[in-house]
């Protein structure tokens, strides 16, 4: 398959990419007050100035305004936990106390959790005590526990960021396979430029898989969906590699297209066939011809299995 994004990666680009969508989405109250217009990331370098032992990276970032009568600045914390750790109340409130320390200003600090085990959207804390009397501080962080919300609530939404998120909660009670025909449906005909479509697509295509026979069932009841989709990211990825190869040696050019081009049809078989196999992968990455590579990814559309593609 096509190299992709870590969870953690995908995440922190999604949530870069899209941070008033998500503040939107999940704290509508809060957004109302917020100038997302000069938005920006601070540069992680600064937490440089503490000693070493304290230093942290947050996953995200976000300096913004309010559009209260006395403006003021607010940093948008986010943070993107695969598992729950015990040590993890504690990490936030270091972030926190980091944070407003060096900036001055309020921080929304947000945790979004992968996995199940909180409410949906709620709040967690972290306490210090003196003794068994004497509680000396309680910090509260707020909960977006995506695995515990309901996929249909937030298809419902007209935002291709909570369409996208869906793919991460409960499965919608039309299917797997209806859910990501309409989450793909959706972002494909959304206002998004294609960078943006093309982020919102891989988060769907990591975290909603479908089995072998669900595949079969897409590719039977939803094949223009497929072809939108594998269009435009055949469209989005050429035109990346064009782009990223205008600098450096001829010999380097061509190599890096034929690499791009390699990724591209891993990437549209494993969309097609399920998961490949080290075999299969070695084969194609052992093609040195763009012609045979663009006869490959044309004739995919019309196979109906590997094997007819001379790949197994």
């Amino acid at each position: 398959m096509a190299k992709q994004a870590s969870h953690d990666t995908l995440l922190k680009n999604t949530f870069k990419a899209f941070p008033e969508e998500l503040i939107r989405t999940f704290f509508p109250e809060k957004a109302e007050r917020l100038d997302f217009s000069q938005a920006h990331f601070p540069d992680k370098e600064l937490f440089a100035v503490f000693p070493k032992s304290f230093r942290r990276e947050p996953d995200v970032l976000i300096q913004v305004s309010t559009n209260t009568k006395e403006p003021e600045l607010l940093l948008i914390h986010i943070e993107a936990q695969t598992k729950r750790e015990p040590s993890f109340p504690f990490r936030m409130f270091e972030y926190y106390a980091l944070l407003r320390l060096h900036f001055r200003a309020k921080v929304f600090p947000i945790v979004v959790y992968l996995t199940k085990g909180s409410e949906g959207l709620t709040k967690e804390q972290y306490s210090e005590w003196l003794d068994e009397q004497d509680e000396l501080l309680r910090f509260h962080y707020f909960v977006i526990g995506l695995a515990d919300l309901n996929a249909d609530t937030y298809l419902a939404l007209q935002s291709p960021l909570a369409v996208a998120l869906s793919a991460l909660m409960r499965p919608s009670e039309f299917g797997r396979v209806q859910h990501k025909a309409q989450c793909l449906q959706q972002v494909l005909h959304s206002d998004l430029e294609e960078g943006k479509k093309a982020l919102l697509i891989n988060l769907i295509d990591i975290y909603l898989i479908l089995n072998e026979k669900e595949q079969q069932e897409f590719r039977d009841n939803y094949r223009p969906i497929e072809l939108e989709v594998m269009n435009m990211q055949t469209t989005y990825e050429e035109r990346g590699i064009r782009k990223g190869k205008q600098i450096g040696k001829q010999e380097g050019k061509l190599e890096g297209k034929l690499e791009g081009k390699r990724e591209l049809l891993i990437r549209l078989l494993a969309r097609k066939f399920g998961s490949l196999s080290p075999e299969v992968k070695q084969k194609i990455s052992a093609i040195k011809s763009h012609e045979k590579l663009d006869a490959l990814s044309e004739d995919l559309l019309a196979a109906s299995s590997l094997e007819e593609l001379g790949l197994k």
